[in-house]
């Protein structure tokens, strides 16, 4: 499989992402309420997944 990927393509690059960092919370305080919060719940549910 990843044979293929070095043959089919020119360029590869990965990418060091913090998790931890890509997962914060958005809910904010009371003062001031996060924006969008469910779809951010929902894409760190997608992100840990993959993990």
């Amino acid at each position: 499989m990843t044979i293929n990927l070095v043959r089919g393509y020119d360029l590869i690059a990965l990418e060091a992402l913090k998790i931890k960092n890509l997962t914060k919370s958005v809910k904010g305080i009371k003062n001031k309420p996060g924006k969008n919060v469910q779809a951010k719940s929902g894409l760190n549910r997608s992100v840990l997944e993959q993990g």
